[in-house]
């Protein structure tokens, strides 16, 4: 079974790339938009509806955190195809990412390694929220 990784509050957020719809390349770390913050948000994927509720809960927010100079991110494991389909569902203007790798979650600490009823080592993708 894998080690999980937590990060350390103070120490330097890993550099993350991820793919947006648009063909370009993300860094996930970095502010956007003149912001002098970012809020990346993990989420587990189109198969959440939880998820795409927070999402769609989240643009509401964007008016109050730009003024507190925080853009906002989301990224998760989708692929190109799951993440377009979302869109369907999502009404937000930040940027999405998709195509986080296995690698890139546990350099974030949001893998989990856990035994699974099957008693199978098995992994979860935790949601977490991080502001860099």
């Amino acid at each position: 079974m894998s080690e999980s990784f937590k990060l350390i509050a103070g120490n330097f957020f890993p550099t993350v790339t991820a793919h947006l719809l648009d063909g370009t390349t993300a860094d996930l770390c970095k502010p956007h938009g003149g912001a002098e913050w970012q809020m990346l948000v993990v989420y587990r994927g189109k198969h959440c509806p939880l998820c795409m509720r927070y999402l769609n809960l989240l643009e509401a927010q964007l008016p109050a955190l730009k003024e507190l100079g925080v853009s906002v991110c989301a990224v998760s494991a989708d692929n190109r195809a799951q993440l377009t389909q979302s869109m369907n569902t999502l009404a937000v203007s930040f940027p999405i990412a998709y195509g986080l790798t296995q690698q890139q979650m546990k350099q974030l600490g949001c893998i989990f390694p856990h035994l699974a009823l099957s008693k199978k080592p098995t992994t979860t993708l935790q949601s977490p929220l991080f502001l860099s």
